[in-house]
């Protein structure tokens, strides 16, 4: 690198010299291109020693491609005057956001979707013998949670604009592992989620729903047939009264339409 610095000197001073250019270019080009091969063999090297560290893998793929984003703390969340009661705000916001929702739904008499019957009521859960004591106390504790609001997008100062991440103790990790696993083994043994539901699923994912709209959209173009695409978000309160406003004909031929 140092002969390439020095040989572009040279051609500042001497730029006549048609010589001295070619053999600028020439061991530049090679210096970029050995660099280039240096860069993809240390970035090589660095995701093979990370392949069996999921964590350290996604961590060394953002930090290649400059993905890595920086978290900075909420600030503007906290008021000046009294951050603790901006603290008791947030909480309040996050803890309360679900079960407003569920008023709203219970205060519009939506009808219940239909189960079918199974033929494995039993056996789907099971506690063993244990006191009410143990049992209040792990309920309590899995209650407990540091909760760190991540920016999603627009204004910073509003609290509807932030994701709360949750972080648990090790032992509401366990627990919550093992219901979350017997509940999904218990609903698709029994077929009680439906077909398009991608997210959290094991085998299931964003490409896979991707997969499915476009195959839907491509397969009704063929057969000459328009096709119109709804997305909502559900997670803004707004649209969820809006949609909770309609009849429930009509919310559920909008559903069908979505899916």
């Amino acid at each position: 690198m140092r002969h390439r610095d020095s040989l572009f000197k040279k051609t500042k001073k001497y730029p006549n010299d048609e010589v001295l250019k070619v053999s600028y270019k020439r061991y530049r080009n090679f210096v970029n291109s050995l660099l280039k091969k240096l860069k993809n063999d240390h970035n090589k090297n660095a995701i093979l020693s990370a392949k069996n560290n999921s964590k350290l893998l996604w961590d060394t793929i953002k930090n290649i491609t400059y993905s890595k984003k920086p978290h900075d703390s909420p600030t503007q969340l906290l008021s000046s005057v009294n951050p603790n009661d901006s603290i008791n705000e947030v909480n309040s916001y996050f803890s309360k956001i679900g079960s407003d929702l569920a008023q709203i739904i219970i205060s519009k008499n939506i009808p219940s979707f239909h189960v079918p019957p199974t033929k494995t009521v039993l056996n789907s859960f099971v506690l063993l013998p244990t006191s009410e004591s143990e049992i209040n106390t792990i309920i309590e504790n899995s209650k407990s949670s540091v909760i760190v609001p991540v920016h999603k997008s627009g204004d910073k100062s509003r609290v509807n604009n932030y994701r709360p991440i949750s972080i648990l103790s090790s032992l509401s990790k366990v627990i919550e592992r093992l219901i979350n696993n017997r509940l999904i083994q218990y609903l698709e043994y029994n077929n009680l989620i439906s077909t398009h539901q991608f997210g959290f699923r094991s085998g299931k994912s964003t490409d896979a729903a991707v997969e499915e709209l476009t195959n839907y959209i491509t397969f009704n173009l063929d057969k000459k047939q328009k096709v119109i695409a709804i997305f909502l978000d559900l997670t803004k309160k707004i649209l969820t009264e809006w949609l909770l406003k309609l009849d429930y004909d009509s919310t559920e031929a909008l559903l069908v339409l979505i899916t």
